[in-house]
């Protein structure tokens, strides 16, 4: 069995932008898609694409099946805020065109405000005219000198009984959702032990380099700001005699071993490998780093988005 992996990284957009990954899968020609944000934003929607097929989703599951069963194709990512505001974006290929995804993710998410809007309102309706038969029913009994039917007890009880029917509701999804996660840890597990057979046979780079990395990650000083900005990574400041540059790994096991030169703003791009540099901003308008991104499976230099 063959395990696809794709990585694209989600560098952030706006004020009010966060750094993220998106990571593709194809395992027994089944695809999915997980988003991770910086500080784990779950109130904003993501619309990702694998070649011509694209999907939007609201972010809180763990992760997203895809129609396809393969990769095929450019992989991307977009995500937004529910007020529609892009949070960051990223995709496998330079130069990768994010207009038809933004409008997918504009679009879905008016449509699925729309949607809950409407839902809300016909609960709305559905209580009062409960309320309002019960009220009847109770009213017809009393003027005739009987007790309550059970049609009528059980109309006054209608709200009631949906309220606990909910609560059921959530309860069996949330012992799916557990029986579910159960299985996600087994497939997990297959994956994971497939990857490892598969980076025997193959050689991956970053095993080849790993013992010069692992000095390189305990001689140098950790860098907590991008640890923190940039979920499942790790990085180090490299210190020359005048100057410094900070070296990272994203993932377990690594995806992407990341170079990063400090700027004060994006104005001033390093003129050596521009084409394969992408600005990181840590500061609105300010600081950040001047990255890039290599593959740790192979060994190569990633294009800028």
């Amino acid at each position: 069995m063959i395990l696809v992996k794709k990585t694209a990284v989600l560098s952030p957009k706006g004020a009010h932008g966060l750094s993220g990954v998106a990571r593709f899968e194809c395992f027994k020609d089944r695809s999915d898609v997980r988003i991770k944000l910086a500080g784990g934003h779950k109130d904003a929607y993501a619309a990702v694409a694998v070649g011509d097929e694209k999907k939007l989703f609201r972010l809180g599951a763990d992760r997203v099946y895809l129609a396809r069963t393969d990769l095929s194709g450019d992989c991307a990512a977009i995500v937004a805020d529910v007020d529609k505001r892009v949070l960051c974006a990223g995709a496998t290929v330079c130069g990768y065109d994010f207009a038809p995804l933004e409008e997918l993710l504009a679009l879905g998410i008016v449509a699925a405000q729309d949607a809950a809007e409407d839902n809300e309102e016909e609960e709305a309706r559905t209580h009062v005219k409960d309320n309002e038969l019960a009220h009847e029913e109770e009213t017809t009994s009393v003027k005739g000198g009987e007790e309550p039917s059970a049609a009528a007890e059980e109309s006054s009880v209608g709200g009631k009984d949906r309220e606990e029917e909910k609560e059921q509701t959530v309860a069996d999804n949330a012992v799916n959702e557990q029986v579910g996660t159960s299985a996600s840890g087994e497939e997990e597990k297959e994956v994971k032990d497939n990857i490892g057979r598969e980076e025997k046979q193959t050689g991956r780079f970053f095993d080849k380099i790993k013992e010069k990395m692992d000095k390189l990650f305990a001689d140098n000083e950790k860098d907590d700001e991008l640890t923190a900005l940039i979920p499942d990574s790790r990085w180090v400041r490299v210190r020359t005699e005048d100057e410094w540059y900070v070296v990272g790994v994203v993932g377990d096991p690594a995806e992407f071993i990341c170079y990063g030169i400090p700027g004060d703003d994006k104005s001033d791009p390093p003129s050596e490998d521009a084409g394969c540099r992408q600005w990181l901003e840590i500061e609105k308008g300010g600081r950040g780093y001047w990255m890039m991104y290599q593959s740790a499976e192979s060994g190569e230099t990633l294009q800028a988005v």
